[in-house]
């Protein structure tokens, strides 16, 4: 069974967060607010929800493709011929 691992972003998503996050910090004289945060989650699921999505297939196509070799497996055994 698959291993549940920590998601990490790739390089360039990761600085692309790091410029919206400092983009909202500059632009703001104020301690950032629940709208100001709120847009800013916004903005950084736009980058890493297609990562976070891309990443969820592949996991799952894994664990299905070795779910389907240990099927093949136990049919194998069963096999009386």
């Amino acid at each position: 069974m698959g291993i549940l691992r920590k998601w990490e972003l790739e390089k360039d998503q990761r600085h692309r967060c790091i410029e919206i996050i400092q983009s909202h910090a500059e632009q703001s004289d104020s301690p950032i607010g629940a709208l100001v945060a709120r847009d800013m989650i916004d903005e950084i699921m736009n980058v890493v929800g297609p990562l976070m999505h891309d990443k969820g297939i592949e996991a799952a196509k894994k664990l299905i493709i070795e779910r389907m070799h240990d099927i093949e497996v136990d049919l194998d055994l069963l096999n009386q011929a």
